[in-house]
């Protein structure tokens, strides 16, 4: 059997700690150069594993890759990804909200909420919005228990959905703090 493969897109923010502005404030500077935009390869069947001079370290283009083998009567068969180097974009491109048309369907799957806050009350929101349409979506505030979560994408993915026809999880992180305790305002020095 040929290798089924298809390609999915990681985005990650190029940035530093948030750091207060004020004592008490709850306000926030987050420094930022730029994004990072990762093309993988995600391999649902190959019979073909990279070698070592694919990776950058040996001068390919490759960032790092993994595989498992798959239980299969014609030999050696393996699944996994394959992360290439980046291209830099620019951040700001990640805080576009999901598609509104409406022959387009996108929603936050539930159970994929996780939220968790630091000693600053700094919240790391992520989940998946599932959706059938091509491309990245990302949202830049969520309601949850009662607060509203508003900051900046940090890190985001699009990778279709095995065994549908047109539909994709974009995996998305924000860096936030909750609606009326401040604000967190990108510093770009890209």
């Amino acid at each position: 059997m040929a290798t089924v493969k298809d390609e999915a897109y990681q985005y990650r923010v190029r940035a530093g700690t948030p750091m207060p502005v004020g004592a008490g404030t709850g306000s926030f500077k987050w420094h930022t150069f730029m994004a990072e935009k990762n093309l993988i390869d995600v391999y649902l069947y190959t019979q073909e594993l990279p070698s070592s001079s694919q990776f950058r370290g040996q001068g390919g283009s490759l960032m790092s890759a993994s595989f498992s083998r798959l239980s299969d009567l014609g030999g050696d068969t393996f699944q996994g990804k394959a992360i290439h180097s980046p291209t830099y974009i620019d951040e700001s491109s990640l805080g576009a909200p999901p598609n509104t048309d409406t022959a387009k369907i996108a929603f936050i799957e539930c159970t994929s909420l996780s939220i968790s806050y630091n000693i600053m009350g700094i919240a790391t929101v992520s989940f998946t919005i599932v959706h059938n349409s091509a491309g990245l979506k990302t949202v830049s505030s969520i309601t949850a228990g009662g607060q509203t979560f508003s900051g900046f994408v940090s890190n985001a993915d699009v990778i279709p959905i095995v065994n549908t026809n047109g539909w994709y999880e974009s995996h998305v992180t924000l860096i936030t703090t909750t609606g009326g305790v401040g604000s967190i305002n990108l510093l770009s020095l890209g």
